[in-house]
């Protein structure tokens, strides 16, 4: 079951799902830029919230960007010229200058969690799992992995002659992926509120750190294979 965060039917099979709401919401829109993006996706720390440029066609991007709910009636409620000249002065020039804007959407940002995410021949995938905050699409990157480590379970089960809807053999999956799940949950709640937090001794933390991890080559690459996925033992799906 991999029908979204917002799905009725944990609630219909009796799966009750814990939320945090992060009095925030997600503004998602299309932009074209004057240079291509050559694949690079882009995200940086506002004083609005965390802003992500996905790349999409030649020059356009996916944009993500994160806004309280206080702001967001006023900043849906501005032209299209002010609107990108104000995501410009957040985003920066990196990826050339913003020539035109879609269809603007919304919706809240929340961490959402099932109290289940396995029964026999049922499991939960994705934000019907788990729904987190957008930030460095860690969210998108623990389904990917979770369904891999579901599909090397079920492989084994098959090729074992078992059933693969048992409840043993989805237990294995979860066990295996509950360290991982815990700790990009973890991680995905505590950064919106580092980068967003205004308190000098964060603050003063939060830009050693930055400025270190920039120092450091080899620290910055592992930190990168981290928040990609990489540094975690791959699936088996040979």
């Amino acid at each position: 079951m991999a029908d979204g965060g917002r799905s009725p039917l944990p609630r219909q099979l009796g799966i009750e799902q814990s939320r945090k709401d992060y009095g925030a919401q997600a503004l998602v829109t299309q932009v074209k830029c004057e240079k291509p993006h050559d694949h690079w996706a882009y995200e940086r720390f506002s004083s609005d919230g965390p802003i992500a440029f996905l790349p999409l066609n030649k020059d356009e991007y996916a944009v993500v960007w994160t806004l309280s709910d206080d702001e967001v009636d006023d900043v849906l409620a501005l032209a299209d010229d002010v609107l990108i000249e104000r995501l410009q002065a957040r985003i920066g020039y990196r990826v050339g200058k913003i020539s035109a804007m879609g269809e603007r959407l919304t919706y809240p940002l929340a961490l959402v969690k099932s109290s289940e995410q396995v029964r026999r021949s049922l499991v939960l995938l994705g934000n019907a799992a788990h729904s987190l905050h957008p930030v460095a699409g860690q969210g998108f990157n623990l389904t990917l992995r979770d369904a891999a480590v579901l599909a090397e379970h079920l492989n084994r089960a098959a090729m074992q002659g078992q059933d693969v809807g048992s409840l043993e053999v989805l237990e294995a999956y979860l066990q295996q992926q509950s360290a991982d799940q815990r700790n990009t949950i973890a991680a995905s709640d505590l950064l919106p509120r580092i980068f967003g937090s205004k308190a000098p001794a964060v603050a003063f933390l939060r830009d050693a750190g930055l400025l270190s991890m920039a120092a450091a080559p080899v620290a910055r690459r592992l930190f990168a294979r981290h928040a990609m996925g990489l540094g975690h033992t791959a699936a088996k799906l040979g």
